[in-house]
């Protein structure tokens, strides 16, 4: 798997874990520590909080 991919799909899946244990609430600081990247990482990859939190919703989606 490519190494930028799976970044993403890291840091997609910390998100949606975070989001299910704490709400929309949990820190970008937060889901970076839980998917093991630099804060600063996360917008190499989501512009905004918000942009992470449709990725989520898109993934997941496309899932069901």
């Amino acid at each position: 798997m490519d190494i930028v991919l799976d970044k993403r799909e890291r840091i997609l899946a910390a998100a949606a874990r975070l989001i299910v244990r704490n709400g929309l609430q949990c820190s970008m600081a937060a889901i970076a520590e839980e998917a093991s990247v630099a804060t600063g990482s996360l917008y190499n990859y989501f512009d905004s909080k918000e942009a992470l939190v449709l990725g989520v919703y898109t993934r997941h989606r496309i899932d069901d």
